[in-house]
């Protein structure tokens, strides 16, 4: 309830400030940027697509496996290595934008068609999360915009997408066979099944940290999991060699599974001393950071705090946080809020003052 509260004050903050200045910074070529920006993630899409039809020995073959038999694209051992991964991600930051200024009413809501197409093009990755990941942004930015907030609004769109984050998680994990790997563990049928999944997805992952504790896991004392992103992009230019898998080995816990949370990468970094650091990052680095860039009012600060409250909300099952994605979510909310920072503001007005005294 005091989160609550202090979420509530803080938007009404933020909605005062948004009516004063945001909408007199909206650009003339703004519907110009999203075509670009959504044209580049689908760009990004259709390489991944090409790369795996090359695979599989033609795009023919590749879509005819995604819609009949996706398991096996799944459970194949190529990993592709296409940049599309990457480019597919300037799609969801175009998402995100759309439905910033849709909110703001500066677009029809014929727009709303891109950030859909988004989600279900995102879908030939066989990847449960990139599609929740977009639409739990999505719904964020919508939020932030509703100028009468209350507990109960709030807790019917936490509903709504809790339902529907189950619906696509469950319906994906259906879809590619990954929910059925648990029956021939427990003997059981569909509903067993279900439990399992619901079971690893949902609380299994602290069970994994413990099991990892107690046999001694290997420490590196080398932050080659927490700085995956950086690591990976420096061996591309051969700058350095190339990081270690971020997918975690299988134990039983009981069940065989390889779900953490967003614990693991820190202690094979650099022990429970790194874990430490990895707990104070989320609990209030990550707050203070969420804070600064919500109250700007901007898209890339906005969707940029979006993804840092998603890969919060994902620590019991994940450490989103050292993804390529949101590095570079990061980085583009830090650059588009470092010119407004008061101190460049300031040297601005000076140099404006300067130019007209010459």
């Amino acid at each position: 309830m005091l989160s609550y509260e202090r979420y509530k004050h803080l938007t009404a903050l933020t909605l005062l400030q948004l009516q004063v200045d945001v909408r007199e910074e909206t650009s003339p070529y703004l519907p110009v940027w999203l075509i670009a920006l959504h044209g580049v993630g689908f760009f990004g899409i259709l390489l991944y697509v090409l790369e795996l039809g090359r695979y599989f020995g033609g795009v023919e073959n590749y879509i005819v496996a995604l819609l009949s038999t996706p398991y096996e694209i799944r459970g194949d051992e190529f990993v592709p290595t296409s940049v599309g991964t990457q480019l597919a991600y300037l799609g969801w930051f175009a998402s995100g934008w759309t439905i910033y200024e849709l909110r703001r009413k500066n677009l029809s809501s014929v727009w709303m068609t891109l950030p859909l197409f988004q989600v279900l093009g995102n879908l030939v990755y066989i990847n449960r999360t990139r599609p929740v990941w977009i639409i739990f942004t999505s719904i964020l930015i919508w939020l932030v915009y509703q100028r009468n907030i209350s507990l109960r609004y709030c807790l019917k769109y936490i509903v709504i997408f809790a339902i529907s984050a189950m619906g696509l998680f469950m319906g994906i994990g259906m879809w590619v066979g990954k929910i059925f790997e648990g029956k021939y563990e427990l003997g059981g049928g569909l509903l067993s099944d279900i439990a399992v999944e619901i079971y690893i997805y949902g609380i299994s992952g602290f069970a994994y940290f413990d099991y990892l504790l107690k046999h001694n896991q290997i420490i590196d004392y080398f932050p080659s999991k927490s700085f995956y992103p950086v690591l990976k992009l420096l061996s591309k230019v051969g700058l350095a060699s190339e990081p270690p898998s971020q997918i975690l080995g299988f134990h039983p816990v009981p069940f065989m599974t390889n779900v953490g949370t967003f614990l693991e990468p820190f202690y094979a970094d650099g022990g429970i001393l790194y874990v430490i650091v990895g707990v104070l990052t989320y609990s209030y680095l990550f707050d203070i950071i969420g804070y600064v860039f919500l109250r700007t009012g901007r898209p890339a600060e906005i969707y940029a705090w979006s993804n840092i409250c998603f890969c919060v909300f994902m620590s019991f099952f994940t450490a989103k946080i050292f993804s390529f994605a949101f590095w570079m979510f990061i980085t583009i909310g830090f650059f588009s809020f470092l010119p407004k920072m008061q101190f460049f503001e300031k040297k601005k007005d000076r140099m404006l003052k300067n130019s007209e005294k010459g």
